[in-house]
């Protein structure tokens, strides 16, 4: 697995603008997806945030009461500051913050794993180990809560060029500022598909470049069948 520490040192450099910069490219649309999404969700007991920034998400999720406790891990000390500061003092009770997430997986099982922008940061390698870490930290019926970029005509995407060239950009811009070690956007359907999941309810935008699914495993679909 990559140097997490590096990564998250990266971000912190990041963290002033990082909103900023979002919403100058994306305007509101990806926030606005981001919270109705989270609002489709039923309530649960535990959920986990990996790599929430600044705490948008975690807002959404507060907001919509999705959770009764939750574990907010990200790699950037400074994101965490900036999400703890948005958060009331009666909301942080339900919070655990940590910089691993991996250090919550034994302790409890999570109804909702959210993983916004997070996975495309990572190798194909990487994520698919990920994912098998997820898959033993979720609850029965839990389910992966996924929010990135999508690039392929198959999941939706109308391809345009400057859209792939934008997202090439992307990677070389966070390559040099955070240490990422992904180089391109890998096949997230493939890699969900081959780790035993299945698509339970897809939202796409800006005609199918930015995705929102809630993942979940296949055997449930056997085990009901």
């Amino acid at each position: 697995m990559p140097n997490d520490s590096r990564i998250g040192q990266g971000f912190n450099r990041l963290s002033s603008i990082y909103d900023f910069v979002v919403w100058l490219v994306f305007g509101n649309k990806i926030q606005n997806l981001k919270r109705s999404f989270i609002q489709s969700l039923p309530t649960a007991e535990n959920t986990l945030i990996i790599g929430g920034g600044t705490g948008e998400i975690l807002e959404y999720a507060l907001e919509s009461n999705i959770s009764s406790r939750f574990v907010y891990a990200e790699l950037s000390d400074q994101m965490i500051i900036k999400t703890k500061a948005r958060i009331s003092a009666d909301d942080l009770s339900r919070i655990e913050f940590c910089n691993d997430y991996r250090a919550t997986l034994g302790e409890k099982k999570f109804n909702y794993i959210i993983v916004p922008f997070v996975l495309d940061c990572y190798r194909y390698k990487d994520v698919k180990i990920m994912l098998n870490e997820f898959t033993s930290a979720l609850a029965h019926k839990g389910s992966i809560v996924f929010f990135d970029f999508n690039l392929s005509k198959e999941d939706g995407f109308e391809s345009r060029q400057w859209k792939i060239y934008f997202i090439k950009l992307l990677y070389v811009f966070f390559r040099l500022t955070t240490s990422i070690p992904a180089k391109r956007l890998p096949s997230f359907s493939r890699l969900f598909s081959e780790a035993g999941y299945y698509k339970a309810h897809t939202t796409l935008i800006s005609k199918g470049w930015i995705q929102a699914i809630e993942w979940k495993r296949e055997s449930r679909i056997k085990a009901s069948a």
